[in-house]
């Protein structure tokens, strides 16, 4: 009989420990394509970007005049005349230089959005860190509110396997306050 009212004892502690546990637990929510569309950072990032494109394609444009010009000069040329040899060989020249640019930006592009994404993802990390810690979060998720109109049905297949939540009670949604935090702690770093 003490061994029942032992065991019944242990029991009882050990549920209330595990409700207690269950009971601490605080989760947050984030909807991460309205965080980074919020982001100042990412505005910047994308001004930047657009006018970085732009310009290269002045540059391309520019590249593309140059070889229309070789290639008209040198349908005035007799072929195999000396002039018309010197303009071939400007010409092939030109384009194998305008293939080597065009691959080169595109690389260098390639390589500064990765690098920007990096920054903006550690950005967001280190804000709902901060956020998950000053609110006593256990854990915040990261819900991609993808848009699912409109999409191609493999596109569709994608956004809905890579889709984790489903639904999520507004009042655990720390969107706001993450956005506030990063555009407060970047609009600091473009002053100070």
């Amino acid at each position: 009989r003490c061994l029942f009212f032992a065991l019944l004892a242990l029991v009882s502690v050990l549920l209330s420990g595990t409700l207690h546990a269950v009971d601490a637990t605080k989760i947050g929510v984030v909807r991460f394509t309205a965080l980074i569309n919020g982001y100042k950072r990412m505005q910047d990032e994308q001004e930047t970007s657009i006018a970085k494109r732009r310009e290269l394609q002045k540059e391309q444009a520019s590249r593309r005049d140059e070889l229309k010009r070789l290639d008209a000069k040198l349908q005035q040329h007799t072929p195999g005349s000396e002039a018309y040899n010197k303009t071939e060989d400007e010409l092939q020249q030109k384009k194998a230089e305008m293939e080597t640019w065009t691959r080169r930006e595109a690389q260098k592009l390639l390589l500064e959005e990765t690098r920007i994404i990096r920054r903006i993802y550690d950005d967001v990390q280190k804000a709902v860190t901060e956020i998950g810690r000053k609110g006593g979060y256990t854990l915040i998720l990261k819900e991609d509110d993808f848009d699912l109109v409109g999409t191609r049905v493999t596109e569709l297949k994608l956004k809905v396997a890579l889709r984790k939540i489903l639904y999520v009670d507004p009042s655990i949604d720390v969107t706001e306050a993450v956005l506030k935090l990063l555009n407060k702690t970047y609009a600091k770093k473009q002053t100070g």
